[in-house]
């Protein structure tokens, strides 16, 4: 979309709209998830979430969050909340894991 909200499909775990401004702290905003969901691509376009899925063919979704006037805002500013919890994991290399590179959260 070109403002660091990224449209991704998780396959059976629909499609999730993440908040990317911070690459250290990339935090999910919101999710499009149907029951029967196996969505392997996500595109945006012209507003719009296009959405290819195994199961359910082509889904097209708009990111939109309610206004104050209970109104609905087709392309919001969206600050994801604040984290709470643990500091980002720290990886070590597995020897039985050796052709993974795991990146050190300092190394970012």
């Amino acid at each position: 979309r070109g403002d660091s909200l990224l449209a991704y499909s998780f396959y059976g775990q629909g499609t999730r709209f993440l908040d990317a401004r911070n690459p250290r702290d990339i935090r999910q905003v919101g999710y499009y998830r149907p029951d029967d969901a196996n969505a392997f691509a996500s595109y945006w376009h012209k507003g719009y979430v296009v959405i290819a899925d195994f199961t359910r063919g082509i889904d097209i979704v708009t990111f939109a969050s309610k206004t104050k006037t209970g109104g609905r805002s087709a392309l919001p500013t969206v600050v994801a909340p604040p984290r709470r919890g643990p500091a980002p994991l720290a990886f070590r290399m597995a020897p039985q894991w050796a052709n993974l590179c795991p990146v050190a959260p300092t190394s970012i």
